[in-house]
């Protein structure tokens, strides 16, 4: 009977702690608008860990019903923590006011925003997921220098990018589907 409640508080935690990942990756995808594909299948997941954390009862409980809103609180809790958490990382992260937004779109599309504190924000999504990324910037005359990789697709962004009136013009380390250089144009 012992080894049966060890497995069961072990499984119990183990149920609890991918909930609260699993909740947690959906809710950082949901503010941050990348959600994607994976969403679909990963909220069908969190129901199953929500229902299996709520049923497998926590060890030395007198009644089934005592364990059920024990484990209620502490789903409730965890999830609170850690949510809140999530967002206000998101908040602090975005908190300096964009200067300027620029675009591309072909198949994929990035979307970097320039931040006035000198960092930015990538965007980069395609049909089935997107993804972002933060970095840093230099601004020197006509040039803005990337500190940090800009990825559209498989392929990487040069780290220099030339300013023109009509937006940023790119080059790629190497050529990812049929693009090697183009125009990331100014978008309001």
């Amino acid at each position: 009977m012992t080894t049966f409640l060890k497995f069961t508080s072990i499984l119990r935690i183990t149920i609890i702690l991918l909930f609260f990942l699993c909740s947690g990756y959906m809710f950082f995808k949901e503010i941050t608008n990348t959600a994607g594909l994976e969403i679909i299948f990963l909220k069908f997941i969190v129901v199953i860990l929500f229902l299996l954390s709520l049923i497998i009862p926590a060890k030395n409980k007198p009644s089934y019903w005592h364990a059920l809103a024990d484990n209620f609180y502490i789903i409730l809790l965890g999830l609170l923590l850690i949510l809140s958490g999530i967002w206000i990382r998101n908040r602090i992260q975005n908190s300096s006011p964009v200067r300027f937004k620029a675009e591309y779109f072909n198949e994929e599309q990035v979307l970097i925003e320039f931040r006035e504190n000198m960092t930015f924000k990538v965007i980069n999504s395609n049909i089935v997921s997107s993804t972002i990324h933060h970095g840093a910037y230099v601004e020197k005359e006509s040039f803005i220098i990337l500190k940090n990789t800009v990825r559209f697709g498989q392929a990487r962004f040069k780290d220099t990018l030339l300013i023109t009136p009509k937006g940023l013009e790119f080059s790629l380390i190497q050529p990812w589907r049929n693009v090697e250089q183009g125009i990331l144009y100014f978008k309001n």
